[in-house]
Formats: C-alpha cells, structure tokens, sequence
C-alpha cells in the first residue's frame, strides 16, 4: 500500500521519511506516492500529525487502464513537492 502526505499549513514543511529521503511539501501541496514503509513507525510525522501540520492519505495502486497520456500527465503537473536525498 502507499500513501501521500499533504501539507495542512501556510508554510513550506520538510518531512524526513524513515530511509532519509526528506520531502519538501509547499502549502497545501500533496507529495506523490511514498511507499508505507516510508512512514510507519516515524516519531516525527506521528508528532507532525498530531500537531494538525501534514495529514497521511491511503492510496492503494491501480492499473491505468482506461485513462489517456494526457490525464496521466495532468496528475504528474498536480504535484509539486521535491524529494531529496540524505
């Protein structure tokens, strides 16, 4: 299963997952998918969540069947959040 991380805040917020990957999310952005194993058992997104600051949305994958290159595309432009390396 994966997940995305949406941003709740007015403010740019960097999110560290668990292999030190850091997500750099811009208000009200939702990231693209993370593996669930990114993010379970993190201390510091349960203290971001609990604090109303990032929100975790379960997504489950699906074939792309029936869906054109340009709606594919579409989604991609939708995401702007930047994964960098540790």
């Amino acid at each position: 299963m994966s997940v995305r991380i949406r941003n709740l805040t007015q403010r740019p917020v960097i999110v560290r997952c668990n292999s030190g990957e850091a997500l750099h999310l811009a208000p009200g952005i939702v990231s693209a998918l993370i593996p669930d194993a990114e993010v379970r058992d993190n201390p510091k997104i349960e203290k971001l969540i609990t604090q109303y600051v990032i929100v975790l949305q379960e997504v489950e994958r699906k074939a792309a069947t029936g869906r054109t290159k340009q709606e594919i595309s579409k989604e991609k432009k939708k995401v702007k959040a930047t994964r960098y390396k540790k």
